[in-house]
Order: C-alpha cells, then sequence, then structure tokens
C-alpha cells in the first residue's frame, strides 16, 4: 500500500463529495487533524474506521487500499495483494506489542533493584507502591476526558467491551475515542512524572539515600503510564471488533 497515494485518493474523494475534512471526521468519527494526516500520506485509517470511510466516499475497501479505482477484471488480484500487505502490517503491529510486553518486566525489575539498593541498609524487603503518582495519572486522565468531552463514553466502553448493552455504531466509535484518547493520555502522565522525578533526584544527589529513593520513582511511574495503557488496548480491540461486526 502507498500512504500518499491512498491520502491522495481519500481527498479527490473527499472534495467531489463537497465535504470538508471537518465534515468527513465528524462522520467517521476522528479528529479533523486525523483526516489531514491520512490526506498527507502521514498516516492510514484504522480497521476500525474502514467500513464507515468507505461507504461514506462511495468506494470499497480494497480500493481505498489500493489508492484508485479497481476495474473488475483486476480487482481479486488487487485484492490479494492488498491482503497480504495488511498481513505483513498485522505482524508488524504483534512485534510492537512484543516490544512492550518485553518492556513492562524490564522496567519492573529495575523498578525493584532500585528500591531494594535503597532498603538494603535498613532492613527492609518490601514491594513499594506511589500511590500519590498513581493518583496524579489518575485525576490527569480525568480531566483530559472531562475536557474532551468523553468522560461518560469511557465508562460505556467498559460496558460494551464486556457484551453488555446494544449500542449503535456511533456509541461504539464514540467509545474508542475515549478508550484511545485514555490510553494515550495515562502513557504520556506517567512519562512526565518520571521526568519531573529524574529532575527532581537530580537535586537530591548529596545524599544517597534520599537520591535512590527518588530514582526509584522514575521507572515506577513509567510502569504505571505504560500499565494504564497497555490496559486501554484489550478494551480497544474488543470495541473495534463490535464495529467490524456491523459491516
Amino acid at each position: 500500500m502507498d500512504q500518499t497515494k491512498t491520502g491522495k485518493f481519500i481527498s479527490e474523494l473527499r472534495k467531489e463529495k463537497e465535504m470538508t475534512q471537518t465534515e468527513l471526521a465528524g462522520i467517521i468519527g476522528v479528529s479533523e487533524k486525523t483526516v489531514s494526516k491520512w490526506e498527507t500520506g502521514r498516516g492510514m485509517p484504522e480497521i476500525s474506521t474502514l467500513p464507515v470511510l468507505c461507504e461514506t466516499l462511495g468506494i470499497s475497501v480494497n480500493e481505498l487500499l489500493t489508492g484508485e479505482r479497481v476495474p473488475a477484471e483486476s480487482y481479486t488480484e488487487q485484492a490479494e495483494e492488498n491482503m497480504v500487505t495488511l498481513l505483513k502490517d498485522s505482524k508488524s503491529y504483534n512485534k510492537d506489542r512484543s516490544v512492550l510486553a518485553v518492556a513492562v518486566p524490564i522496567i519492573t525489575v529495575t523498578a525493584i533493584i532500585l528500591i531494594l539498593i535503597h532498603s538494603w541498609g535498613q532492613g527492609m524487603y518490601m514491594w513499594f507502591i506511589d500511590l500519590p503518582s498513581i493518583i496524579v495519572i489518575f485525576v490527569i486522565t480525568t480531566v483530559f476526558l472531562i475536557a474532551s468531552g468523553c468522560y461518560g463514553d469511557i465508562w460505556k466502553a467498559f460496558i460494551y467491551s464486556a457484551g453488555f448493552g446494544t449500542p449503535t455504531e456511533e456509541q461504539l466509535l464514540n467509545s474508542l475515542t475515549a478508550v484511545r484518547l485514555a490510553g494515550k493520555t495515562m502513557l504520556a502522565s506517567g512519562s512526565l512524572l518520571a521526568m519531573i522525578s529524574a529532575i527532581n533526584s537530580l537535586m537530591l544527589f548529596a545524599d544517597i539515600d534520599i537520591f535512590l529513593l527518588a530514582m526509584a520513582m522514575v521507572p515506577l511511574e513509567l510502569l504505571y503510564g505504560l500499565l494504564g495503557y497497555l490496559l486501554s488496548l484489550p478494551i480497544k480491540a474488543r470495541i473495534e471488533r463490535e464495529i467490524v461486526k456491523m459491516h
């Protein structure tokens, strides 16, 4: 697949239908910035958005991935090529998830080692949970969801992903947007707190015990943010499957 070609194709079809990027984004359930990225070749639509995007533009998924109208005689051949490309992209996605799966235990082990180093001289060996950091990440995420108008949708996402209720496609798309925002916000919040802790720890270098305790917060806060993001992935995947089933 050629992202630039597909993006140009989306732009041409949108203009043919006399739609703005804002209008198209509203129908699909994404931001105007996302549509702009598609049309400039800096990103591709997610699988969950393909059905409604293609229906809106009046094309098939095969034509969207190809980046042009596909003649009937070459439709099957082109569909096979696109399927192979999608499989490759899927493998790449799974590889990225594997990297995350490796990163979590590494960060966890690092945090434990730093905590044990700090506790060694005091004869204490225990798991350490930084409750204030968890609360801060939760509060920041909640504020972002409220500010974006997605707070109610995040709770609906939990309900829909558990198989309860009969949501419409629009409700599922809104919930999907909320889950994505929550996951990214938790990851960003954990990273921000870790950065602040790292800076503060450098100011405490004179006292080695306090310095080690402060440094222990860095991997822990990264871990909290990463765990929050990872927890959002299965919910996101479940909602995406429900959207695909509707088509």
